[in-house]
């Protein structure tokens, strides 16, 4: 039988908002890991079969298990422990909120603005990652492939995700997408153009 949920106390609705950004900010990064996998792979590999196989079974995988495998991969130590901090963090805000009493205080409509101001230094520092590891990773990538980073950029932003009939790739160039900074994208000089991207 379904059973309504009751509106969100207003009081927390900063949080809610909070939270979302920080969720779409690790999404973010996890993205930019597995571009920087890639790009590592095909550097040392090629473009061999089992490099699409293996990045298709990565992409399920959460941001941990990413981390790890750029480690074996040679991320710098400082790199890594960026990442590993920030996976840390949103694993506390995914995994065990109401077990962390500041998180669970917010939950209650107290001290709202401290813990909203904790969470979007969540989303920040994942936005601070994906600037440092983007541009190594997308040009590994246009080496790789062997064309210019100008036309990959190109290609996905002219691409209209509603004439792909196929749900999981539609979804992939949407989030190819999104990731692009602002200003790379279609009427960047418009007002209504300014969310950002990575860059």
């Amino acid at each position: 039988m379904h059973q309504d949920l009751d509106p969100p106390d207003a009081r927390v609705a900063p949080l809610l908002q909070a939270l979302g950004r920080a969720v779409l900010g690790a999404g973010a990064l996890e993205k930019i890991l597995l571009v920087d996998i890639a790009q590592r792979r095909a550097k040392a590999e090629g473009l061999v079969e089992q490099l699409s196989i293996d990045l298709a079974r990565l992409e399920r995988k959460p941001g941990g298990t990413l981390l790890e495998t750029l480690k074996v991969l040679g991320l710098s130590p400082e790199l890594s422990d960026r990442v590993t901090d920030v996976i840390r963090r949103r694993n506390v805000l995914v995994h065990h909120f109401m077990e962390d009493p500041q998180l669970a205080r917010a939950a209650q409509g107290e001290d709202v603005n401290q813990a909203v101001d904790r969470i979007d230094q969540v989303a920040a520092d994942c936005q601070a990652l994906v600037n440092d590891i983007a541009p190594a990773a997308f040009a590994g990538i246009q080496t790789a492939l062997g064309i210019d980073f100008d036309t990959v950029v190109k290609t996905i932003i002219s691409i209209d995700p509603a004439d792909i009939s196929d749900a999981a790739t539609r979804a992939e160039v949407e989030k190819a997408q999104q990731l692009m900074p602002a200003e790379w994208r279609p009427n960047a000089g418009s007002p209504s153009s300014d969310v950002s991207g990575p860059g």
